[in-house]
């Protein structure tokens, strides 16, 4: 209670589920998987519906192991609309939230490069100062 508003609610019991699965099917493919569900749930004064989200990745290596081609889909199932109905005293209010953010990308990358790092010389101040006290 909290000016002369209560909640007389008990709720709903809910779940949220996230699922990332990652498949290495050979040295050159693999595949990266996340599954998001969201159900029913309620929060004070709003009720707000279930959702989920299924996003698929690939990546396959090329050329040697320069090149990378990967293919990413977002929101594959378009699932992830929900709806929300706030109740306060006399008001009631609807909302529908459609969010459309399916996807598909193919990306490629190529390292050029031997891949190997150059091996940098660091010296400490001390050693500088070390020398420079000598000369």
């Amino acid at each position: 209670s909290l000016n002369n508003f209560s909640i007389n609610n008990n709720g709903v019991a809910s779940l949220q589920l996230n699922a990332n699965n990652d498949f290495t099917l050979n040295n050159k493919l693999s595949i990266a998987c996340n599954f998001e569900y969201n159900s029913k749930r309620e929060f004070a004064t709003t009720s707000y519906g279930a959702y989920s989200v299924l996003n698929i990745g690939m990546k396959y290596q090329i050329l040697q192991g320069r090149g990378t081609l990967s293919l990413n889909g977002n929101n594959l199932l378009q699932s992830e609309d929900d709806y929300a109905i706030d109740r306060y005293e006399n008001l009631n209010q609807y909302s529908y939230r459609n969010y459309y953010t399916r996807s598909v990308r193919l990306n490629f990358v190529y390292r050029f490069g031997s891949g190997k790092a150059n091996k940098i010389n660091k010296g400490t101040g001390s050693v500088e100062e070390q020398r420079r006290a000598r000369n």
